[in-house]
């Protein structure tokens, strides 16, 4: 079940559209970030429940905050996961 969790949040983070704020190119968040702030939208997207929570948003817009395209938000997830963040 955990593999599938962060499958789920892998994806998440992936498809979050928009731009934002970027953070510069020298920050990364850590991984250990990005799944704390997306674990809220897990039982969302798994059909356990109807609607996100108001945390799942947050976390969405939190990661958003962190680049301003499509491709940087990937290159993020890409290069955490590449130090072993999804081991």
């Amino acid at each position: 079940m955990a593999r599938l969790e962060i499958l789920v949040l892998a994806t998440i983070f992936l498809f979050i559209s928009g731009s934002g704020v970027g953070m510069g190119a020298d920050y990364v968040p850590p991984c250990a970030s990005i799944i704390y702030q997306l674990s809220p939208c897990v039982s969302y997207l798994t059909r356990q429940e109807n609607h996100p929570e108001t945390a799942c948003c947050n976390g969405v817009k939190y990661l958003k905050d962190y680049t301003s395209d499509k491709q940087e938000r990937q290159s993020i997830w890409l290069e955490e996961s590449g130090h072993g963040g999804l081991q």
